[in-house]
């Protein structure tokens, strides 16, 4: 296996199991109103329940978009030895969190 392989590979996973297990107390409820966990979006402060539904909406929007990113490290791991710009484009692949936060941002709005 290859050195790049494998870190792009455990980059992926283990920021993908990081997410999820913060994202965990967020979909259970167990998160209270605070200034430094959970989503920060306008309407989660207008209540305990909202701020309780608004990161519910958010851990599990984090929770699907981290799915895909496990699968691909778990394949970085089985690839042989990747291009520059493929390592690159797969080093990168956490960036789609940014993505993630937007949607549940706009989900919330549906609350």
């Amino acid at each position: 296996m290859e050195r790049a392989n494998l870190a792009i590979g455990l980059l992926n996973i283990g920021t993908a199991v990081l997410v999820i297990g913060l994202s965990i107390p967020l979909v259970k409820g167990w998160v209270r109103m605070n200034a430094w966990y959970g989503f920060k979006v306008s309407k989660a402060y207008e209540s305990e329940e909202m701020w309780r539904r608004v990161n519910r909406v958010g851990g599990r929007v984090l929770i699907w978009y981290s799915l895909p990113l496990v699968a691909l490290g778990m394949g970085c791991l089985f690839l042989p030895k990747l291009d520059t710009d493929v390592a690159l484009a797969l080093a990168l692949a956490p960036l789609v969190y940014l993505v993630a936060v937007i949607h549940a941002s706009i989900s919330t709005l549906k609350l």
